[in-house]
């Protein structure tokens, strides 16, 4: 449902709504019903438009153009239009990070399905299971946070998913591998620990780093 993006109200929801009854015919026909240009960013990120014409990348690209339009719409008829310029899909790398930011969660084609059936890995959401035992898992890299020790050595704190949840993870200086990047995939063993309420995992070795 429309309510369940970050930052679209049930207001917002109920006039899209009420005005989609008779479909929307472009991005233009859109915002000259809808005049929010403060949702509109997200809902392009959120896919609401993909089903008129162009890509998420092209609208965010001539976005000052739709909102200029949206200022002067009551003075302009269906003839004098903005032309777009249309641009090739942003990475998918950038749609699912927009995804999870949005939703809480990723729509799109997850990048690590494929590696999860290749090395056997286990779902996230099922690692309690594992509490106190070591894993093989395959995760993908959303956030990076790096740290120096007390003796001057890197460490760091990752925050992993795949398909369906996310992980803390980390990474103590022994095995720690300064090339991880944001967006790689890393297959690691691993042991389930439980900070506080939350569980998470301390790796003991990278086995490979997936670019």
């Amino acid at each position: 449902p429309l309510t369940g993006i970050k930052g679209i109200g049930i207001i917002t929801v109920e006039k899209i709504l009420k005005e989609r009854t008779t479909p929307y015919k472009d991005i233009f026909d859109y915002i000259k019903r809808n005049n929010d240009i403060k949702t509109l960013e997200t809902l392009i990120y959120t896919g609401c438009f993909d089903n008129l014409n162009y890509n998420k990348k092209t609208l965010i690209d001539n976005l000052e153009k739709i909102i200029n339009y949206s200022e002067l719409k009551d003075l302009l008829d269906d003839s004098l239009l903005p032309i777009i310029e249309q641009k090739e899909e942003f990475d998918i790398s950038i749609i699912m990070e927009k995804e999870l930011e949005l939703f809480g969660f990723y729509l799109s084609n997850h990048p690590i399905t494929q590696y999860k059936i290749k090395y056997n890995s286990i779902d996230i959401k099922d690692i309690p299971r594992f509490f106190d035992k070591n894993i093989k898992i395959v995760i993908y890299v959303d956030r990076i946070k790096e740290l120096t020790t007390k003796k001057n050595e890197k460490m760091c704190f990752i925050t992993g998913s795949d398909e369906m949840d996310i992980i803390d993870t980390v990474l103590f200086p022994r095995v720690y591998n300064e090339n991880i990047e944001k967006h790689d995939m890393l297959y690691i063993d691993a042991k389930v620990e439980k900070r506080f309420d939350k569980y998470q995992l301390v790796v003991n070795k990278i086995i490979e780093i997936i670019k």
